[in-house]
């Protein structure tokens, strides 16, 4: 893998005219379940004056765990790569060589010269002080020696600190909501959800994480069907980690971490208010979006459209039954009963749905939990289209608004409030240079 970084120093990246060029960054998004590639550009002029556009450059690669693991197949036969740089193998798996020559391909390719590479839950799980033996820590140092590479290559590599990724999904969302209405105007919070973990904003003053996502469940009930050929032990594994009520591990875990972050927080009255749950306009992104994709509530583009909790909550309450009445029906009889197409007009594998099942119980227990839910008023987004700006609320996002303030003092309305308490947070913050820095020393 040094190699490639020793060819890639040889190429100097495309010249661009700076005058009238916006400010440019790329970020990979290393999550736990996928990695994107996203450009975030800053344009000083506009219909609607400054603002911040992004846009995802390539589809969705498998996630960085899944190139450690060296165990799979890529789907689309490696077309994410240039056709030079392809396995002759018909059977090559997925390493860690061609996440690395990826990133040096989209780099040259966009003429960036600076590239961040960023790592959220599935890195934050540091299991520097697992047993040796354990896969945990093979991991761990399969995933440290990647990021040394790309370090080598001269990538900027980045740890995010959980309270880093609120501060900056909170930072995208005030920033699109106040752009969208056309005023500077909050709403009382926002919540995302992950693969590997959610966050949530309270007020946009207290963050919350909640390290639960919807891979591990999904993956694990996957592994219990193909051991026993049906769905009873995975749909009891399901309903311990999330089904809506405050025993289930979904539930206790948010209790922990309320209570942990509530001791945090600066006076009672700051106490108090947190102990609420959240009521009034609610904006949420990420895998809460695909959420309510599935049961017709999410968003357009152009559209900020809210939904009563209670409404949400019964229609994905009523998709998870659907749902495992189609997966028992396939476990008892296949032939008789298919599972349906999927949205590339190929037959379904259980797993594919197992996903929609997870995704859709977790977060109907996040609401119930969270907000109160007789007086909320939820909003799913995803990419926004404010006139003719194009943006997406993600943690890069956020990301960027914060890089720009710091680097060129660019306030916008919504955005500017979160980044000052960001910046507040971030001086209290133990170590702050280890997510700020290379974790590679």
């Amino acid at each position: 893998m040094l190699k490639l970084c020793a060819m890639a120093t040889q190429t100097e990246p495309a010249k661009v005219s700076l005058q009238k060029a916006p400010y440019t960054c790329l970020i990979f998004d290393c999550g736990t379940g996928e990695t994107k590639l996203m450009r975030l550009q800053y344009f000083d002029d506009g219909p609607n004056g400054a603002h911040v556009e992004v846009t995802q450059l390539s589809k969705k690669l498998p996630a960085v765990s899944t190139f450690l693991s060296r165990t799979e197949k890529p789907a689309d036969n490696f077309a994410f790569l240039m056709e030079d740089a392809r396995p002759a193998d018909p059977d090559a798996v997925l390493e860690e060589q061609h996440f690395v020559q990826y990133c040096l391909e989209q780099r040259k390719l966009n003429g960036a010269k600076d590239v961040v590479i960023g790592c959220s839950a599935w890195y934050r799980a540091d299991h520097r002080e697992a047993d040796k033996s354990s896969e945990e820590f093979a991991q761990y140092m399969k995933a440290t020696a990647l990021i040394k590479t790309l370090t080598l290559c001269g990538f900027q590599c980045r740890i995010l600190h959980e309270k880093m990724e609120s501060y900056f999904e909170a930072a995208a969302v005030a920033y699109a909501y106040s752009r969208m209405l056309g005023r500077e105007e909050l709403p009382a919070g926002c919540l995302s959800g992950g693969s590997g973990s959610s966050q949530f904003a309270h007020e946009f003053s207290r963050f919350l994480c909640i390290e639960r996502g919807n891979k591990k469940c999904k993956v694990a009930m996957n592994k219990l069907f193909e051991e026993q050929g049906n769905f009873e032990a995975a749909f009891q594994l399901l309903d311990e980690f999330a089904n809506g009520t405050a025993d289930c591990e979904v539930s206790r875990h948010i209790a922990e971490q309320k209570a942990s972050t509530a001791s945090e927080l600066p006076d009672d009255d700051e106490r108090r208010a947190f102990a609420q749950p959240l009521s009034g306009v609610v904006v949420l992104i990420s895998a809460c979006y695909y959420a309510a994709v599935e049961v017709g509530l999410a968003n357009k583009d152009n559209t900020m459209k809210s939904f009563p909790a209670e409404l949400v909550i019964e229609r994905m309450r009523a998709k998870v039954e659907e749902y495992k009445a189609l997966l028992t029906a396939y476990a008892e009889d296949p032939k008789a009963n298919p599972l349906p197409l999927n949205r590339k007009g190929k037959p379904s594998r259980p797993i594919d749905i197992l996903l929609p099942i997870v995704n859709l119980t977790l977060h109907s227990t996040l609401y119930g939990q969270l907000f109160d839910v007789a007086n909320t008023e939820l909003i799913f987004k995803r990419d926004w289209e404010i006139g003719e700006e194009k943006f997406r609320t993600t943690w890069t996002s956020g990301w960027f608004l914060n890089h720009i303030s710091e680097k060129f003092n660019l306030q916008f309305p919504g955005s500017k409030v979160i980044l000052r308490r960001y910046q507040a947070w971030r001086k209290t913050c133990p170590n702050v240079t280890k997510y700020e820095q290379s974790p590679i020393a």
